[in-house]
């Protein structure tokens, strides 16, 4: 029995009808025995379309609680979404949502985690997250930047001592060619180090948020980039 830490990705979550078929495949391991922690981003699209919303009511929104608040509703959804997925394949869950998803980060720009409330859940339960949001040391919602579902994702494998975390999306792994900057074909490597990944992020590829790799490599994190068949990359530090 292993615990897990499954990160499902916009790029993925392109429609409803997406979240029974991610059902499925996360009841077909809970019902192996392991214990299940699974980070939802906002649906494709869904985080786009709440900002032009926000925009609607003047051209100069301001960066801060309510924009955040707002930003914050695509992640809620999409762990609605899960949640009556698995209900509905008689798996029972906890939900950690908004102020409740028990993330909080300091003044010294630190990250903590009601570890034992999140021990405690996953007793009997499929623990379903919202990505992309946490408290401030003033108890503020706060989101965590694009692609900060992958931060979650990552805190909460280092803090619950994971076995393992897969970030999935709609790749089969890491390029280390993107055909943007080159006419070589892509390829996509089974392992590759932290360095490289933060090298390549930073030359332009979004394929993991780059304060997420930066979080695991000072805490040695190791996760996998994979798509819905298990196809990926394994990312070491």
């Amino acid at each position: 029995m292993a615990l897990i830490v499954q990160k499902f990705g916009g790029s993925v979550l392109n429609s409803e009808r997406k979240f029974a078929k991610i059902a499925h495949s996360i009841a077909y391991l809970h019902r192996q025995g392991h214990q299940l922690v699974v980070v939802v981003s906002a649906l494709r699209g869904m985080t786009d379309r709440l900002l032009r919303k926000a925009q609607r009511i003047g051209p100069h929104i301001p960066k801060g609680q309510s924009l955040d608040l707002l930003l914050s509703l695509g992640e809620q959804q999409s762990c609605a979404f899960l949640g009556l997925a698995l209900n509905a394949c008689g798996i029972p869950i906890n939900v950690k949502s908004g102020a409740l998803v028990g993330l909080r980060r300091t003044r010294k720009n630190q990250w903590q985690v009601d570890v034992a409330n999140y021990l405690k859940a996953l007793e009997k339960n499929v623990v379903v997250v919202s990505g992309f949001q946490a408290l401030d040391e003033h108890n503020n919602l706060i989101t965590l930047e694009r692609g900060g579902s992958d931060l979650t994702a990552l805190i909460l494998t280092h803090a619950l001592k994971a076995d393992r975390c897969q970030l999935i999306k709609d790749v089969p792994g890491i390029a280390t060619v993107n055909p943007q900057w080159s006419t070589q074909k892509r390829t996509f490597p089974p392992k590759l180090s932290l360095n490289d990944l933060l090298t390549i992020s930073k030359n332009g590829s979004h394929i993991v948020q780059v304060q997420a790799i930066q979080f695991a490599q000072q805490y040695h994190v190791n996760f996998e980039v994979t798509d819905l068949h298990n196809h990926g990359t394994y990312v070491h530090a």
